[in-house]
């Protein structure tokens, strides 16, 4: 196996221990060593300023990219979130003049805003290993390496790996949108760092941002609840009752039904407010076939499934009502992790499976005559 496709590692650093210890993982960057050219240009990284060439490493044979200029910089945007990776590994091979200095940037909402920067070592094509905790939530990240000075800088190997070795505090992130994890409110962009909306997906984030705590913060006739992000769910103002049986809440007011339960707009609720007939209050069925691991929360409804909904009564499917005809404003479609509504998995920010984004019954369904 070559030197760049996996390094032995030999660590520089007072905080690092983990010398002879070598990651052949899966690299998280295209391209980690630079060998695929476009032309002039790297096909897997974007130029930002200078010049790059194609020039020889520590071996004649082994080519890597010089950055030629001052500044010269490149970047790439890494497709990766809080909850899939927890701790960044970055492996470096670098020969940079003393008149030179190259630097590792990490900007995880792609803002132009440098989150956290570290020099890159170049000493004779010693290979450095680099341990980042990155913030408690992020959806993607973009590497930049920038070099500086008249010096010569070539690197041969940039390659990051997902670990469970860092100790280090998370990175501090803030501007986060609504919908993204946090722990306090000077995190988020509006300034509302609210509960997370259960289940929420990020352990070590107590909340989720928003632009509302509570009704106080929204306008008159206006209720605070769950508004789903592209990011996930946050906590957000608009109309009581705009949430259909089955939709994500935060509280009765803002669910058609009147009734919000276990974070899902109901009929009833096993907690106490049981059926006005006097029906048995249970969670629907879930639609089949689902994967395992997956949360779709199911509505509270009376008699699910028992085709005893009179005319104008909630249904979800047609097997709710006696006519047999559950009738509404079309598909209810919510994804499997977080019952976020959906036109397609692509509208999915936590995946959850193929499609994970599945038709749960009828959006405001009402039972027919």
């Amino acid at each position: 196996m070559g030197r760049k496709a996996c390094v032995a590692l030999v660590l520089l650093g007072a905080a690092l221990s983990l010398g002879g210890w070598s990651s052949c993982e899966p690299s998280l960057t295209a391209d980690p060593s630079f060998d695929l050219w476009c032309g002039e240009q790297l096909c897997a990284w974007r130029l930002e300023a200078g010049e790059v060439r194609r020039v020889a490493t520590w071996h004649p044979a082994d080519a890597g990219v010089e950055l030629h200029g001052d500044p010269a910089a490149i970047s790439q945007l890494l497709a990766i979130a809080s909850r899939e990776v927890s701790c960044l590994r970055f492996e470096t091979l670098a020969q940079i003049d003393a008149d030179a200095s190259v630097s590792l940037e990490m900007d995880f909402l792609d803002d132009g805003l440098v989150d956290y920067h570290v020099p890159v070592a170049g000493n004779e094509w010693a290979a450095v290993l680099y341990l980042v905790t990155p913030p408690t939530w992020y959806q993607g990240v973009r590497l930049r390496l920038r070099k500086s000075g008249p010096g010569r800088a070539v690197l041969a190997h940039l390659r990051v790996t997902a670990s469970h070795e860092c100790s280090d505090a998370p990175l501090p992130l803030q501007e986060r949108p609504a919908g993204a994890g946090c722990a306090a409110d000077g995190e988020c962009a509006a300034g509302t760092c609210a509960a997370a909306i259960f289940p929420y997906p990020e352990e070590r984030a107590p909340g989720a941002c928003g632009t509302c705590g509570d009704d106080a913060d929204c306008a008159p006739g206006e209720v605070c609840g769950a508004e789903p992000t592209p990011v996930g769910f946050g906590a957000g103002c608009g109309p009581a009752g705009r949430h259909a049986l089955g939709e994500r809440c935060l509280e009765d007011a803002e669910c058609e039904t009147g009734v919000c339960c276990l974070s899902v707009c109901t009929e009833c609720c096993p907690d106490g407010r049981p059926c006005a007939d006097g029906g048995v209050c249970e969670v629907a069925p879930l639609p089949e076939p689902l994967p395992p691991f997956t949360w779709l929360g199911m509505p509270a409804q009376c008699d699910p499934r028992a085709g005893r909904g009179a005319a104008g009564a909630p249904c979800l499917v047609h097997e709710d009502c006696q006519s047999g005809a559950c009738l509404g404003e079309g598909p209810l479609r919510l994804c499997l992790l977080d019952n976020h509504p959906c036109a397609s998995d692509a509208d999915c920010p936590l995946g959850g499976g193929e499609p994970a984004c599945r038709e749960a019954g009828v959006r405001a369904g009402r039972c027919g005559v």
